[in-house]
């Protein structure tokens, strides 16, 4: 055992240290620049998937359903409240001490008075959110792309929107990696090969002013553009094309348009939004092995980091003492209020009823309700 570290919470409260204002802070900001990127990312992945490419009912129905289900998960944790604890006093067998409860070195419940929480209880799952500015049951981490806090109430809706989010986009993006495989190919034998480009860009020395990267970034970037001044010169990608008319003095001309017209000439606003969605099912795949593994050991994200935390102070007098302190009652039937403050180490596996046992817990009992948010846990 370690002794803790020198300054420790009393009387019950928890510290309130010098704090950045709320704004500044980046998950904030994030918070509200990130929603509103990925609907745009939305809207326009929609009109590329549904609308511009020629596709089967059955594909139709699966990116609705897909896309259904991503939206109704992402809006239940966004819109979950983010008002103050409304329970401020610990229950009653708390303050009799009676059960076992999280508390200070003295034995007292610890209460939260940051923000707007007013010395609310604090449960020992319980952390306060800076960026949401409350205390958040079985808190697990604050997510910008969410805008809210992943915890008791937004872990399984959460879930179902990584995984629906992942299943989505790769679907979605099925028939769009070839034709943007082809399309850079076309972009790239026009980079190398023209000689506007040799003169403009890969015979100047400020082409490497910012090294290797800017310098062939710089003549992809530079690619597209010279493609697509001279698209009329050159074979549609996408071949179909439709005939529009217009009547003038009398007269009605007939010409064709490419029927697919993002997709029939390389665009950067393609190649961007099949990067960005290539770049969130990773995060969303990476994001599922990370609730799957913690949920089913018991854990959280802020509980493996205190056990890093904690691990990586093996050896020396910690200055942060990552500990629980446990209020014991000896006796709870017949000596109230008698009992020992207990500190676990945070590697002790408190929350572990099993793996099994674990999942059931948070994502329900029947496999099929792990993917629908709207079944409770």
């Amino acid at each position: 055992m370690r002794e803790p570290a020198e300054s420790t919470p009393s009387h019950g409260k928890s510290r309130v240290p010098a704090r950045m204002q709320r704004w500044k802070r980046p998950n904030v900001w994030l918070g509200a620049i990130i929603p509103s990127l990925l609907l745009i990312f939305a809207l326009r992945g929609y009109s590329l998937v549904l609308l511009e490419i020629t596709i089967a009912c059955g594909y139709a129905v699966v990116v609705h359903i897909a896309l259904f289900l991503t939206g109704y998960s992402y809006f239940a944790v966004f819109f979950q409240r983010r008002e103050s604890p409304r329970r401020k006093e610990p229950p009653v067998e708390v303050q009799e001490k009676r059960v076992i409860f999280a508390c200070d070195d003295q034995g007292e419940s610890i209460r939260c008075y940051r923000d707007s929480c007013g010395g609310a209880w604090q449960s020992l799952r319980t952390r306060h959110c800076a960026d949401c500015a409350t205390c958040r049951p079985n808190f697990d981490h604050h997510c910008a792309f969410v805008s809210n806090c992943i915890g008791q109430d937004t872990m399984k809706p959460f879930f179902t929107f990584l995984v629906w989010a992942a299943v989505l986009l790769s679907v979605a993006l099925v028939p769009f990696v070839p034709l943007e495989f082809r399309s850079m190919r076309e972009v790239v034998r026009t980079t190398w090969d023209t000689a506007e480009l040799e003169e403009r860009w890969w015979s100047r020395r400020l082409s490497w002013a910012g090294g290797p990267v800017w310098h062939y970034a710089g003549g992809l970037l530079l690619g597209y553009r010279l493609y697509q001044k001279t698209a009329h010169e050159r074979p549609l990608l996408v071949p179909d094309v439709t005939t529009r008319t217009f009547t003038q003095d009398g007269i009605t001309y007939a010409y064709d348009v490419p029927l697919y017209p993002s997709l029939a000439v390389p665009h950067l606003g393609t190649l961007a939004v099949v990067f960005f969605a290539l770049f969130i099912t990773l995060i969303a795949l990476a994001m599922i092995f990370v609730i799957v593994r913690n949920t089913r050991l018991g854990t959280s994200a802020i509980q493996i980091e205190r056990t890093r935390l904690w691990r990586s102070q093996d050896g020396v007098k910690p200055v942060y003492d990552a500990r629980v302190a446990l209020w014991v009652p000896l006796d709870a039937e017949r000596q109230a209020g008698q009992g020992a403050v207990v500190y676990v180490e945070p590697d002790t596996p408190l929350f572990d009823l099993g793996p099994s046992e674990n999942w059931r817990r948070v994502m329900g009992e029947k496999w099929w309700q792990w993917f629908v948010p709207w079944v409770p846990r």
